[in-house]
């Protein structure tokens, strides 16, 4: 069995090199990419157990499309994906629900609370995958 690992996607190298840190305390390996289009690319080549998603990156796709994306592909179904933000509105944390996102986490965290996430959500099976409105009943055949 190949070892699990963890895809972070963020713009910011500060930020990748803490994560690479906690991702690495944890003894998982880890792919980084700076932008939503390469990191979709790679998560859908590497199928990480976790992805660590940044929600505002520049580019064609930013935190929020990439995970509708990723959540669009039943492939993707045993990925946690974590929403990394500075912005905590209730806003964007009602949106990343709506995208898929497992989790919400705000900017600034400690590699230390990182590592413990990591360490929690590698060894838990996410929730099952909700495609669709559940609101809206299914057509007539």
């Amino acid at each position: 069995m190949s070892k699990k690992s963890v895809l972070v996607i963020d713009d910011q190298y500060p930020i990748r090199r803490m994560v690479r840190w906690s991702v690495e305390n944890v003894g998982l390996d880890m792919h980084e990419a700076s932008n939503g289009e390469t990191g979709l690319a790679m998560a859908l080549v590497h199928k990480p157990a976790l992805i660590l998603l940044d929600v505002l990156m520049p580019g064609r796709f930013d935190g929020m499309e990439v995970c509708r994306q990723l959540r669009g592909r039943p492939e993707m179904d045993g990925t946690w994906i974590v929403l990394l933000t500075g912005n905590d509105s209730p806003q964007d944390r009602e949106r990343s629900k709506q995208v898929g996102a497992n989790v919400f986490l705000t900017k600034p965290f400690k590699p230390a609370q990182l590592s413990q996430l990591i360490e929690k959500l590698i060894h838990t099976p996410p929730p099952p995958v909700v495609r669709g409105d559940p609101e809206t009943p299914p057509a007539a055949a």
